[in-house]
């Protein structure tokens, strides 16, 4: 009865307008007292649980009314912005706007219930959006597609598992068009995060062969996270094609490296070198460059094992015939790859995501 008593006048406390206000650092708060606008009460966290300056807290040393008003008040805060990031996805497709979005209903299709919104500036109604609206097939079957041509399979084998496990016919170009949509999506979805590089990268690069094309693919590895920060496809094997893969490598990760492994390659060398000429946040400290032959602990493993993986890959890309498809692909390739160091969502939430983001920048 204690405890409800002070949850209860916490909850009141809500009705009063800006009764809980953050300190700067985000780890303070003042909560306002329940009869007095003049007094407030800091609320921290300590040792593992809420604590605040009253007297009520000093002598019992349990929740009082004003952490309570501030674990409700965080509670709605949370909810807000939930409930704000889901209806913004929701851009309406007439007037563009996301703010007088409300859900209203479902409606019923071969695919299942599908949630309805109301636009309440243009008063129009509309489906859910969705990275999957508008195609004639289900989002379980373009996900298997996807799934199982990025685990090896071709694309006339995929093809023959949609027919003989989901009864639905599919060209093999349309799981294509599937692969390289939904493989930009996930690309421009991780470019967006925050990722925590490391200082010590690694550089190779490998020859690959598509319909009687040789090219070569380039690549930068983060030898703590073991993700890809940069890539690159191109014909030939200069130093002006590293200088290209070690400023992308800089733009994505935001900081230069302190160390960096590659092989024998002149070229590596001298865009390292330039790479260091331009770095001007410790000039002093420099820049390390160990090149191969690499034997013992210092090699470059990681990122041959990721060659090894992408190869298998291409093996069953018979039906790539130009650059532009076999860049999308790989797009997709060192997005999955990514996506399972980051170990952070599903391929359809990701997807969701990044189209959600997409509208939303338009």
């Amino acid at each position: 009865m204690w405890l409800i008593k002070r949850e209860l006048k916490g909850i009141n406390m809500l009705k009063i307008e800006g009764c809980v206000k953050p300190t700067e650092d985000g780890k303070v708060f003042l909560v306002r007292s329940e009869h007095s606008g003049d007094i407030w009460y800091r609320v921290s966290w300590r040792d593992g649980k809420w604590t605040c300056e009253c007297k009520d807290f000093a002598e019992h040393g349990k929740k009082c009314k004003h952490i309570w008003c501030l674990l409700y008040w965080l509670a709605l805060k949370r909810l807000r912005s939930n409930l704000k990031s889901e209806l913004a996805g929701n851009v309406c497709p007439h007037c563009k706007s996301s703010e007088h979005v409300v859900k209203r209903g479902f409606r019923y299709n071969l695919s299942g219930p599908k949630p309805l919104y109301y636009c309440k500036k243009c008063k129009k109604t509309f489906t859910e959006r969705s990275a999957f609206l508008g195609m004639k097939n289900s989002s379980t079957i373009i996900l298997a597609a996807l799934d199982l041509y990025f685990k090896g399979l071709s694309l006339r084998k995929v093809r023959d598992h949609i027919q003989q496990f989901y009864g639905k016919k599919v060209h093999h170009t349309t799981i294509l068009k599937w692969v390289r949509k939904y493989s930009r999506l996930i690309s421009e979805y991780l470019k967006g995060l925050e990722k925590d590089f490391g200082h010590r990268w690694s550089a190779d690069e490998t020859v690959i062969k598509i319909s009687g094309r040789y090219l070569r693919l380039w690549a930068l590895m983060d030898t703590e996270t073991k993700m890809l920060i940069a890539h690159r496809i191109s014909e030939r094997r200069t130093a002006e094609e590293a200088r290209k893969l070690f400023d992308e490598g800089v733009l994505n990760a935001g900081k230069a490296p302190l160390e960096v492994i590659t092989d024998g390659f002149s070229g590596y060398h001298e865009a390292l070198q330039e790479m260091s000429r331009n770095v001007k946040d410790d000039p002093e400290k420099g820049l390390v460059h160990i090149y191969g032959p690499l034997t013992g602990e210092i090699n470059n493993n990681l990122i041959e094992r990721f060659f090894g993986e992408i190869k298998s890959r291409i093996s069953a890309m018979r039906g790539v015939k130009s650059k532009e498809s076999f860049s999308d692909i790989i797009e997709g390739l060192i997005g999955l790859y990514n996506i399972n160091k980051l170990k952070r969502e599903s391929i359809s939430q990701i997807i969701e995501k990044a189209y959600l983001k997409r509208l939303q920048g338009k």
